[in-house]
């Protein structure tokens, strides 16, 4: 659709056309706007006005119409805007049904959250906010829409907090459930330490120590957790000890 509305005011804005995905603004003020720009509805204001409320909280007001022409052209404008988000949001939904997946598995972790593990969703979803709007079109998106568009926005918008807040959760579940076997895997139970070096499964975790502070019970423990939690099958660890007594 491609739909005209000349300004009776000159050279500082000398159109404002409709185009099938957003607006575009001629003439000395030239500007494009997306409908993924957009956070809601077109509305007249005054006479000769056409207001449109913008993503980062803006208002964007252009003027000089004929009055009689620009209720038509406003509610022409949300008639396409509405086929042209209700499209995109639709075609997006399988994924931001699959992503708030992994997000719920991320506010109840079963295995440490490592960023191996989540850098695949993350850009997943940046790759998909790519095409969406940044703020939910609340007045195109159902109840259950919106629930999935924000879960999701978190992947893009704050993926470190999300991961930091998954990673708190993972470690208290599981310095809970695995005391027992924190207590008796070493001849003297584990420290708070050494269980906090044990759980955390980064793709590559250093752990510094002095001499005597225990780091072949880490190492021991390390190995034995992984195998008695199904993380690792014992032909998938490889132990290295300069000492002859850690070896053993």
């Amino acid at each position: 659709m491609s739909w005209l509305l000349r300004s009776l005011l000159g050279s500082r804005l000398r159109c404002i056309r409709l185009h099938d995905s957003g607006i575009a603004l001629c003439g000395g003020r030239q500007r494009q706007i997306p409908f993924t720009e957009m956070s809601g509805p077109a509305r007249v204001s005054g006479t000769g006005t056409i207001v449109m409320a913008l993503a980062d909280g803006s208002e964007l007001s252009v003027s000089g119409f004929k009055p009689a022409e620009v209720p038509s052209f406003v509610k022409a404008v949300n008639e396409t805007r509405r086929v042209f988000m209700s499209g995109l949001i639709a075609q997006a939904e399988p994924e931001l049904v699959a992503l708030a997946q992994a997000r719920e598995r991320l506010d109840q972790p079963r295995r440490y959250p490592a960023a191996c593990l989540l850098d695949p969703f993350v850009k997943r979803a940046q790759s998909l906010f790519e095409a969406l709007p940044k703020t939910a079109p609340a007045d195109l998106m159902s109840e259950d829409q919106l629930r999935l568009f924000d879960a999701v926005s978190a992947f893009d918008r704050e993926p470190e907090q999300l991961r930091e807040a998954s990673i708190r959760a993972f470690i208290d579940a599981e310095l809970a459930e695995m005391g027992e076997f924190f207590d008796t895997i070493e001849s003297n139970p584990l420290t708070a330490e050494q269980r906090l070096a044990v759980v955390s499964d980064e793709d590559a975790t250093l752990v510094l120590a002095g001499a005597g502070s225990g780091k072949t019970s880490v190492i021991v423990a390390k190995a034995a957790y992984l195998i008695e939690r199904g993380i690792r099958g014992p032909d998938e660890i490889l132990l290295l000890a300069f000492g002859k007594g850690a070896a053993e």
